[in-house]
């Protein structure tokens, strides 16, 4: 672990390329990235992590990434304000998308998100069964007695689901000038199939 933390803010060291940045981890590590630009620009900031499996987070994908910590009180900033640190971010972000690190660990992570775009069977089995392998009991809390779940259409505001469901449904037959005649296996979107 201790050899991939040094990697990790060794890249991060290049993401600073103005102003300076000391990242804490609550294990009691402490590092301090220096950029060498100058002027307005030059800003100092601290900011503490709860764990070091952050910093990987942060390199891969500051964008979302710092927002996340933050709201979730994974980052703090101990010195400096949140102003001044989005500020770096912003100042340095703009260096770091085209200096070659940014490049490089821009593709790296282009590759990983296209690789957990790969979904074999066994993989999509999985994901079919979390979605859909759920107990009837937990549909009957939310859903109405055919169990649709598309957007109803609430014409009054003392319709409940259950009419303004069938209000939705009914307008969708309109529209396809369904007679009664007519068959159809489900509305898209709507639920379970309908007889």
């Amino acid at each position: 672990m201790w050899m991939m933390q040094h990697v990790l803010i060794f890249w991060l060291s290049r993401f600073v390329q103005t102003g300076q940045l000391t990242i804490q981890i609550d294990t009691g590590q402490k590092f301090l990235l220096n950029g060498k630009g100058s002027g307005s620009e030059q800003i100092a900031v601290s900011i503490r992590l709860k764990n070091s499996t952050q910093l990987l987070r942060l390199l891969l994908r500051p964008d979302p990434v710092c927002g996340e910590l933050y709201v979730d009180g994974d980052l703090q900033i101990t010195s400096g304000t949140l102003s001044q640190f989005m500020d770096s971010l912003f100042i340095n972000g703009k260096h770091w998308q085209t200096s070659p690190a940014g490049k490089l660990i821009s593709h790296l992570y282009k590759l990983t998100a296209w690789c957990r775009t790969i979904n074999p069977v066994a993989r999509s089995k999985r994901n079919v069964a979390h979605h859909y392998d759920l107990t009837d009991q937990l549909f009957d809390l939310f859903l109405d007695r055919q169990r649709q779940y598309s957007c109803a259409y609430f014409a009054e505001e003392t319709d409940d689901l259950e009419m303004a469901q069938n209000r939705k449904i009914a307008r969708l037959a309109a529209k396809l000038n369904l007679a009664k005649n007519h068959r159809i296996l489900a509305v898209d979107g709507a639920g379970w199939p309908q007889p």
